[in-house]
């Protein structure tokens, strides 16, 4: 009785395990990052170590075998997954999380191109720079890396630059433009006229860049381009002095000539004098036919005449012998011969005029 329970049991044994062994299960051992904390644009190395399956770690979706790292370099922080898949189907997970601090900004090169310039000139700024917002100071001048910004300045500079994350502290770098004032100039000086008669005047004009102009002799502060009087006894030379603010001045002459005596040529005989040298201006009011008018011309040879003279003869009228448009002449016995037929006839004709 009790053998043969002890071969049921023995029957009932076989027959469970007549199926064969369960198939193996994944299992993840470790799965690390190493760093677990960078900066951004810094890479990580991530090593899973599992068995009894086929590894995939995600995001990405990264084939892994057990033990080989994997290179990633996530620009924000990242929480990376390991799955290991058994041939059954079933999975097991484990996470690896990946720190990443923005990369502070950075100056690689902040230059000045000439760094010395003449005043008037121009220099470009060129910045190489990343992780900010770059601004030029003074002027607020926003910069992208690389690219260059021309500047004028009127004196020497010191540039600044700013590179401003989104988060944390700024850097700076400078860079200086040296100016030097450009040097004096005098581009004309010149008199007008430049020889005058005596007790005469000239102006004379300076035309000039970068200093203060002085003439001499009377030190007269003058201005660019703007006429200065002078009155000189004698010959006189004047001088323009330019002074820059720093450096050497620079002058320029000029010579006023002053006619302080008539010379004679003798060898020229000059204009032909004749007998129309002398004249006599006649009023349209005086009697040409009194009697002692035309002895009087003969004796101081006479030979030219104007008539109507005087100032009435602006408003004689030749058809009506009448003045100021129409007003007759005054009715006074001597002006009523003042007519041209009678100037004819009793002067000009007669004497030869």
């Amino acid at each position: 009785m009790a053998l043969s329970l002890c071969l049921g049991c023995l029957a009932g044994c076989s027959s469970s395990t007549s199926g064969g062994a369960p198939p193996p299960v994944a299992s993840i051992t470790s799965f690390v990052a190493s760093p677990a904390n960078i900066t951004a644009g810094a890479s990580v190395n991530l090593v899973g170590v599992f068995t009894n399956g086929t590894g995939i770690i995600t995001p990405d979706n990264v084939a892994v075998n057990s033990g080989t790292v994997v290179t990633v370099s996530p620009i924000a922080t990242t929480i990376y997954t390991l799955t290991v898949t058994a041939a059954s189907g079933a999975a097991v997970t484990q996470t690896a999380t990946v720190t990443v601090a923005p990369a502070p900004p950075s100056i690689t090169s902040f230059v000045a191109n000439p760094a010395s310039i003449t005043a008037g000139g121009s220099a470009t700024l060129t910045a190489v720079f990343a992780n900010g917002a770059g601004v030029i100071t003074p002027g607020n001048l926003a910069v992208t890396s690389g690219t260059p910004v021309t500047v004028s300045p009127k004196a020497t500079t010191t540039y600044t630059l700013t590179v401003t994350p989104a988060s944390g502290t700024a850097v700076t770098a400078t860079a200086t433009v040296t100016v030097t004032p450009a040097p004096p100039s005098i581009t004309s000086f010149v008199a007008n006229p430049a020889t005058i008669a005596a007790r005469g005047s000239a102006t004379l004009t300076a035309v000039f860049a970068n200093g203060a102009g002085v003439i001499t002799p009377g030190n007269l502060a003058v201005t660019s381009g703007t006429p200065v009087t002078v009155s000189p006894t004698a010959t006189t030379t004047y001088t323009l002095t330019l002074t820059p603010t720093t450096g050497a001045a620079i002058t320029q002459p000029v010579t006023v000539t002053v006619l302080t005596s008539v010379t004679v040529n003798q060898s020229s005989m000059g204009p032909p004098v004749t007998d129309q040298i002398i004249g006599m201006n006649m009023a349209v009011w005086y009697d040409p036919t009194t009697p002692a008018i035309l002895p009087a011309f003969k004796t101081a040879s006479i030979k030219a005449m104007r008539w109507p003279g005087g100032s009435e003869s602006d408003d004689y009228h030749w058809a009506s012998n009448t003045v100021c448009q129409g007003t007759p002449l005054a009715p006074v016995a001597e002006m009523t011969n003042a007519q041209l037929s009678t100037v004819a006839a009793d002067l000009i004709i007669p004497g030869g005029a």
